[in-house]
Order: structure tokens, then sequence, then C-alpha cells
């Protein structure tokens, strides 16, 4: 049985009727799925291009951070610090449009995302493809006051999410 088949299979046996519950999953969004009994050819379309292709990539360009706040991992990382070459970046980016693209997340797994030097550039790339058609990232903001805000928000950026421990010594 294909990945189509089982995850389809999943969904209409264990969740309830009318309304599949936004569930956040790394490789699957459901919160584009509506009620399978009210529109299955839309269902069954939207998981077979689920099974296709990922609907959104996380990328990290950078493992670099200016923090070390209690809640993230960074302060116990044993990789090797370092930033994807641009090369690699835009080889991601052309394949993912070819793919058929979708949102992307330039979020570190541990690291702050303004910390790469590339950070607007790779931004830049991204907006080039038309078939990625969200751009979001997390950080710290330490160092957001070293960006011009305006030509991020231009830029494609759809949201910033800010991740922060605290606004005090003892808090962090």
């Amino acid at each position: 049985m294909n990945n189509y088949k089982i995850w389809k299979n999943i969904i209409s046996t264990y969740l309830p009727g009318n309304i599949i519950y936004s569930v956040r999953d790394s490789m699957l969004n459901w919160k584009y799925l509506l009620a399978y009994s009210f529109n299955k050819k839309w269902f069954d379309k939207a998981f077979e291009s689920v099974m296709l292709r990922p609907i959104r990539i996380g990328i990290e360009t950078s493992n670099y951070c200016n923090a070390n706040c209690v809640f993230c991992a960074y302060q116990h990382q044993t990789r090797k610090k370092e930033v994807m070459s641009i090369e690699l970046y835009k080889k991601l980016m052309k394949d993912y449009a070819l793919m058929g693209g979708g949102p992307i997340e330039l979020t570190p797994i541990v690291g702050d995302s303004l910390i790469d030097e590339y950070f607007l550039e790779r931004i830049d790339i991204a907006s080039t493809f038309s078939e990625i058609d969200d751009i979001i990232f997390y950080t710290n903001a330490i160092i957001l006051d070293k960006f011009d805000i305006n030509r991020i928000l231009r830029s494609g950026v759809r949201q910033i999410s800010i991740s922060t421990t605290g606004f005090d010594k003892d808090m962090y």
C-alpha cells in the first residue's frame, strides 16, 4: 500500500466524521484540509499532492546564535557551526520550486535566522520563485534593528515570529 492510501485510511478511519482537526506535523499540514464528508473530491486531491511532495520546508541555513536561551537546544549543540552555501541554497530553492513549491521557513533547528550573513540575499532568492508563496522565520530579534525592516517586509516575508526567554537577567 502506498503512502497516499495509508494516510487516507488513517484519516478517514480515526478522525471524527465531518471535521478534520488541525494537526501540525512536520510532513503534513492538515490546516488546509476540509471536512472529508463535504468535499471528498477535494480531500482526495489534497492527499495525493501531500504524498507527492512536502507541503512546507524548513531550512537551517546557519546554526549560529547570539543568545543562550534556557529553553533552546543551542547550548547543547555539538555539531560544527556553519553557514549553508549560497549555491546549495539556490539549488534547494530551484528543486523545491520544480516540485511545486509552497511555503518555506528560514528558521534554524538551533540558532537565529538573522545571524546568517546571507539572510537578506536568501529572502531575495526565494522571492524570485513564484512557486514559493510564503516565507517565514523565527528570531530572538536581538539584532533586528541592524536590518531595514521595511525591506524585509516588502521582500515576500509574511511572518516574523519572535522567540525570547524573558525580559530581565533572572528570567534569561
